[in-house]
């Protein structure tokens, strides 16, 4: 599913201002997921996880593993925060797609009357 964002750019030929759709893929739990195994990776590598998930099962207070512990359960929340994040922007945009015989300067028009309706953050 998309999102779409209208956007002012300069046009080159004419040197206006025009609007411009974009469409922006809502991201996948599938892909959340890998973002949030990416942000693991980024301090433990595979065998610093073993290491650290032994040290778990051997001592739970151990001071390493709990650091390590707290990282993986922040990149957790990191990842269900996007998750909810998506499945709202899924509901939103669930019928405001770009329409198969519809211009661009159509759909521009249409989706300007849907997000008056509901405001929300378009760009990030």
């Amino acid at each position: 599913m998309r999102k779409y964002t209208i956007k002012e750019q300069l046009d080159s030929e004419t040197g206006e201002q025009k609007e411009t759709l974009f469409a922006e893929d809502i991201l996948e739990d599938n892909t959340i997921n890998k973002k949030v195994v990416a942000k693991i990776r980024e301090r433990y590598g595979e065998n610093e996880e073993i290491k650290m998930l032994r040290l778990g099962i051997l001592d739970g207070l151990n001071k390493d593993f709990q650091a390590y512990n707290e990282y993986v359960e922040e990149c957790q929340t990191w990842g269900n925060e996007k998750k909810a994040e998506a499945i709202q922007e899924r509901i939103f945009w669930k019928d405001k797609y770009r329409r198969r015989n519809e211009s661009e300067k159509d759909s521009i028009s249409r989706l300007k009357l849907v997000l008056t309706d509901k405001p929300i953050a378009l760009e990030k």
